[in-house]
C-alpha cells in the first residue's frame, strides 16, 4: 500500500502544471544559458541534429555553444558582445552551413547571428532588472515566452517549464527579405543555472 501511493504521488508531482506570471523580468529568469541538452539547426528546410553545451558569461558578456553532430567534429559558435555596439563573432558553423547550402547569403546568416546577439543582449538586461532599449517585442501568452524583433523577422519562443523551473524548450528563429530561414531549436536536458 505504500509503494502505491509513492508511485500516485510521483506521477501526480510529473503531471504538475506551471502557470507563467506576467511579469516578463521574473519569467526570463527561467531561460536556462548555462545548459546541455539536444537541439536541431534549420537553414532553408535542410535540417542539423546536434547535442549542444552551452555556457553564458553575463558580466563578460559572452556566449559559447559547442554543437556536436553526429559523426563530424564538434563545431564551436561564440559570441563576445563586451564592446559597447559591436560584437566579436568566432563560429565554424558558419563555414559548414555555406558550404553545403550553396543558395545561403552570407550576409543573411550574419544576420541570424546578429539576431542571436540581440537575443543576449536582451536577456541580460531582463534578468538585470533593466528593460531599457530592448531589441525584442516580450510577451507571454499561454505558458510560453515570446520574443520578437522590431521588423517581425525574428521571433523567439521559450516553453515547457521542467520541475526545477527552467524553460526545457527554446526556439530562436529568423526569416529574411530575400525568403532564406533560419532557425535553432534547443531541449534542455540539464541546466546549470545557480
Amino acid at each position: 500500500m505504500k509503494l502505491l501511493l509513492t508511485s500516485c504521488l510521483i506521477f501526480l508531482v510529473g503531471c504538475a502544471t506551471y502557470t507563467l506570471s506576467s511579469n516578463i523580468n521574473k519569467e526570463s529568469q527561467k531561460i536556462c544559458m548555462n545548459s546541455e541538452g539536444n537541439g536541431r539547426l534549420v537553414v532553408n528546410g535542410r535540417k542539423y541534429v546536434f547535442g549542444y553545451d552551452s555556457l553564458m558569461d553575463r558580466e563578460q558578456h559572452k556566449w559559447s555553444l559547442e554543437l556536436d553532430f553526429p559523426l563530424h567534429p564538434t563545431e564551436i559558435f561564440e559570441i563576445d558582445w563586451s564592446e559597447n555596439k559591436e560584437f566579436k563573432f568566432n563560429s565554424s558553423i558558419d563555414q559548414k552551413i555555406l558550404r553545403e547550402n550553396k543558395n545561403i547569403d552570407p550576409m543573411e546568416l550574419d544576420k541570424f547571428t546578429e539576431v542571436i546577439v540581440h537575443y543576449l543582449q536582451d536577456l541580460v538586461q531582463l534578468q538585470n532588472q533593466n528593460e531599457n532599449k530592448l531589441n525584442f517585442n516580450w510577451t507571454i501568452k499561454k505558458n510560453t515566452l515570446y520574443a520578437t524583433n522590431k521588423n517581425q523577422s525574428a521571433q523567439l519562443s521559450f516553453n515547457a517549464l521542467d520541475a526545477e523551473g527552467y524553460f526545457k524548450k527554446m526556439v530562436i528563429g529568423y526569416q529574411s527579405k530575400k525568403n532564406q530561414s533560419y532557425k535553432m531549436e534547443f531541449v534542455v536536458r540539464k541546466c546549470f543555472n545557480k
